[in-house]
Order: structure tokens, then C-alpha cells, then sequence
């Protein structure tokens, strides 16, 4: 028969009311029978023993069960985004926009080139491309790319050539201001015309526009001189890559892009975990859920790249094509994140005393 709760109140009434009897029968010096009734009440209290026991067991074992299940859901189960740091060097980067962007640039420049461009205009003259699009180098000095936005879905490609600092802006529309202090702005027109237009006391602007670019035609931006950072403020960017063309690639046998990292590092700040980047080490981005400010400095040979993110995806890839997840599993986040600790050391310190006060009723 197995012992309920129900049975076990009713047999706990009946231990005390065996008790009491054998209180009378003393009372009477009836030895016997208080024997009699005690014996019952050991009995009794050696099967509640045996039972209690089994019980424990049973729960502990369940509950070690339920500990390794967690244990092995939190070390197989990823959080769902995770809050980075990246700050890494390439070649070549490239990225799309889901929404509008501006991009700013505090630092002077001495030389600036626009290229495929559909107007252009100074503070006196507005040139319209006809059958070629617009050309113009500005060169001298206290040059700056005061303003350049784009809409959204643009691509952006970056490099660095022996030109300078190189952007594409492909599949959007782009607006910009150039503000200058002392150079020479040269304009080629669709007819091949040149305008050499010194500058020297004045401080004028030139804006550019390029509607609906393409990305066999794409409106070119080269910085030459800048060592300061570009920075993309207020922007939401998408399929970043790291990509370059590789001329020795076996098309047949390969792909004809290898990646353009040449080092670099990423910090997991939710479980303060750091990564280096080695050569030709790929970096796998998707699901932007915020982005800080977005920086690119142009160095002698490469680009560095720095940026905070939340993200919910973050893989490394090395050269023989072996990926890394690096977004941390629940067991490491609840062990790095205190706030959690200190919720759970609280939960602990509740239970055990419902516990004891459970065991003292």
C-alpha cells in the first residue's frame, strides 16, 4: 500500500493519540500496555523513516537529473545577440544601407576626387552631365567632405590604393558638399572641357549629386591625405563583408574573392572574451540590432575598421574554411553577467529558507 499524505495525517493523529494512552497507562502503573502502545509508535516512526528516505532519494536523483539537463541545454543553447567590439584591419570592406545614412569626416584633405557624377555646382556655375557623366579633382589644401549622404539599400565598397581612400557608392542616390579653403577645382564636362578655377581668399562649396547608381557605374569619392577617421553616424548597415578579389584564384576550383582582413581583434563584451583576427581570417556579421559609430581610418596599405554592435550572429572563418561561432552560450553569459548571479544567489537563499521552515512545521 502506498503511503499518501492523507494516510500519513491520519497515522500522525493516531501516533499522537498512542502517545497519550501510553501517558494514562503509566499513570496507572500499567507497564504493559504503555509497552504495547510504544511499540507501535517505533514502528511507526522506523516506516515514516524508511519512507522519508526513499523519498529523498528519489527527488535528489530526479533533481540531479533536472541540474545536468540544464547544464547541458545552457552549454548547447546561445544567446540570442550579443554586444561586440571590433576593431580590425583589411584591404576592403563592404556593406549595404537599411536606411538613410550621413557620413562625416572632420578632417582636412588636399586632394578629392568625384567621379560619375550628374551635377555638380559652385557657388557661381551648375554643370549637368550630358552623354558622360561629371568629373572633378579638387587639389590645394584645407579641403573637407563636409556632407555626403545616402539613401537607403546603397552599397558601399572601401579600399585603399595608392590614390588615397577610395569609396563606391552603388544602387542609391547620393548628396554631398565639399567645402574648400585653398584649392583648384577642375571640372571635366561631357564635352571634354576643362575649368581650372584657383582659389584662393574665398572659401566656396562645391555639391555633387548622383541619381539611381549602379553597380557597373558607380559614383567614385577618393580621399588623399585624410588620416582622420570617416565616420557613419546614425547608420544602420547590413552585409558587411571583407572581401577582395584574388587574381591567383583557380576559378574552376575556387571562389575568385578571398577575404581582405589582414589582422585584427573582436571583443565579446557579454562574457568578456577577446579574438584575434589572423591573415586572411574572414568575419561573418548578420542581424544588426544597433550599431555605434561606425569608423574607417585609412593607414599606409589598409583600411582600420572600429565599431560597437549588438548583433545576433557573429562567426569567424579561417583561411581553410573553418568556421567559429562566437556568440556566447547561455552558461557562459549567466556566469560573466552579475546581475543574474546576484538573481539567482537570491532564488537559492528564498528556497532553502522555505525549506527549513517547511522541515520545522
Amino acid at each position: 500500500m502506498k503511503l499518501s499524505r492523507k494516510l500519513l495525517r491520519r497515522l500522525n493523529k493516531k501516533r499522537q493519540e498512542k502517545l497519550n494512552n501510553a501517558i494514562q497507562h503509566l499513570e496507572v502503573d500499567d507497564t504493559a500496555s504503555a509497552k504495547a502502545e510504544i511499540e507501535w509508535h517505533k514502528a511507526y516512526s522506523e516506516i515514516v523513516k524508511e519512507y522519508q528516505n526513499a523519498r529523498r532519494s528519489s527527488s535528489l536523483i530526479y533533481l540531479g537529473l533536472i541540474v545536468i539537463s540544464i547544464i547541458i541545454l545552457s552549454l548547447s543553447i546561445r544567446t540570442r545577440s550579443c554586444d561586440v567590439k571590433v576593431e580590425l584591419a583589411a584591404r576592403e570592406i563592404q556593406f549595404s544601407l537599411t536606411e538613410e545614412f550621413s557620413l562625416i569626416n572632420d578632417a582636412a584633405t588636399d586632394t578629392l576626387l568625384l567621379a560619375n557624377v550628374d551635377k555638380l555646382e559652385t557657388d557661381d556655375t551648375i554643370f549637368v552631365k550630358d552623354d558622360r557623366s561629371l568629373f572633378a579633382v579638387v587639389e590645394g589644401k584645407n579641403i573637407f567632405l563636409s556632407e555626403l549622404t545616402a539613401s537607403q539599400a546603397t552599397n558601399i565598397v572601401m579600399n585603399k590604393s595608392e590614390d588615397g581612400l577610395n569609396l563606391f557608392l552603388q544602387n542609391g542616390t547620393i548628396d554631398g558638399r565639399v567645402d574648400i579653403g585653398q584649392a583648384a577645382i577642375n571640372i571635366q564636362n561631357q564635352k571634354r572641357y576643362t575649368i581650372n578655377t584657383p582659389i584662393e581668399d574665398a572659401k566656396p562649396s562645391l555639391y555633387f549629386q548622383r541619381l539611381d547608381t549602379s553597380s557597373v557605374n558607380p559614383l567614385r569619392l577618393v580621399i588623399h591625405g585624410n588620416k582622420m577617421p570617416l565616420t557613419l553616424k546614425n547608420s544602420n548597415i547590413d552585409h558587411l563583408k571583407f572581401l577582395e578579389n584574388d587574381e591567383s584564384a583557380d576559378l574552376s576550383k575556387e571562389s575568385p574573392f578571398r577575404s581582405s582582413i589582414t589582422s585584427g581583434k573582436i571583443e565579446i563584451l557579454s562574457v568578456d572574451e577577446e579574438v584575434q583576427l589572423g591573415y586572411q581570417d574572414d568575419l561573418i556579421i548578420e542581424g544588426w540590432n544597433k550599431i555605434n559609430a561606425f569608423e574607417v581610418v585609412e593607414q599606409e596599405e589598409e583600411l582600420m575598421v572600429r565599431f560597437n554592435a549588438n548583433v545576433a550572429t557573429i562567426k569567424t572563418a579561417n583561411s581553410n574554411g573553418v568556421y567559429t561561432n562566437l556568440k556566447p552560450n547561455i552558461m557562459a553569459y549567466l556566469y560573466h553577467n552579475r546581475f543574474v548571479q546576484l538573481m539567482w544567489g537570491a532564488v537559492v537563499f528564498l528556497w532553502s529558507i522555505l525549506i527549513a521552515i517547511r522541515r520545522n512545521i
